[in-house]
């Protein structure tokens, strides 16, 4: 319950019932309590309040709701509505991680990779991402297949690197997609397809992901797997570009430069060559 769709709930049925949701949350039901706790950080039904919904949020963590448990863990690691404390935060993780909740283990692997508040570990992320992937954890399952591509924490194996990008890609994943879209590209644990690479980098560059924006345009500027279109380079450079992708940055500059699907413009040329370098461009 505490996973509600508001759209689907519907506000007003929620506000014309909410007196039976605090008498539920006050009779001590964890699920009312951690969706009273929501609504009340959502400020759907009611007015928005952290500190009621870190109440709610701990009355049901303490009463072994997995949802509220993982969100008190976002709540000390942020900081929101309460000080930020990451060893509190892993706490709470860790806690809703036993019970199988998927985010909470995918957030104990981010904590394990990074070493944020625990001892860097990529062999204990890796496990905790294998567990959040397993429950369809979609962001995992992608962080599961980059560690296995580069042999973080786990010995490199492409084929399940492919394996669970797609996984992470049939799901919406925007970087698993133009993972994906690379390893047709490349012709890792693939055959080689650029048609595919491109199908995939688009689906990404669409949901605005700056890296696929730019190997679009370089597709588009070079025929590689689409016919050779020069605006569509210079649109999908620009869009990459203004994301501060240094590398499109440079493409852009070359296009301004040559007349490359855009009038030739020396100083727009050199504005963008100036903005690649201070975004630190190397070739890649």
């Amino acid at each position: 319950m505490a996973d509600y769709e508001a759209d689907k709930i519907g506000t007003r049925q929620i506000r014309s019932n909410l007196s039976l949701i605090r008498e539920a949350a006050n009779g001590g039901f964890p699920d009312v309590q951690a969706f009273l706790g929501r609504l009340h950080d959502d400020g759907v039904a009611v007015r928005k309040d952290l500190r009621k919904a870190v109440f709610w949020h701990r009355v049901a963590a303490k009463n072994g709701q997995a949802y509220a448990q993982s969100w008190l863990g976002y709540a000390y690691a942020t900081g929101t509505g309460v000080p930020k404390n990451l060893k509190t935060s892993h706490f709470w993780d860790v806690k809703a991680g036993r019970q199988g909740f998927a985010p909470a283990q995918y957030n104990l692997g981010q904590t394990y990779a990074e070493g944020t508040g625990v001892a860097r570990n990529p062999s204990k992320a890796v496990r905790f991402w294998r567990d959040a992937a397993l429950h369809g954890h979609a962001h995992a399952q992608c962080n599961l297949g980059r560690a296995y591509e580069n042999g973080q924490g786990v010995r490199t194996n492409f084929r399940q690197a492919v394996k669970w990008y797609r996984k992470a890609a049939q799901q919406g994943d925007e970087i698993a997609s133009y993972n994906l879209g690379r390893c047709y590209s490349a012709g890792i644990s693939v055959a080689r397809n650029p048609s595919k690479a491109v199908h995939f980098w688009r689906y990404s560059a669409m949901r605005g992901y700056a890296y696929a924006q730019c190997n679009l345009g370089h597709a588009y500027e070079n025929g590689q797997g689409v016919k050779a279109n020069f605006r569509q380079a210079v649109k999908w450079y620009r869009k990459a570009a203004q994301q501060g992708d240094e590398k499109a940055c440079h493409n852009l500059g070359r296009c301004y430069s040559a007349g490359t699907g855009v009038r030739a413009d020396k100083r727009k040329a050199a504005m963008w060559f100036k903005r690649a370098d201070d975004l630190g461009f190397k070739p890649r």
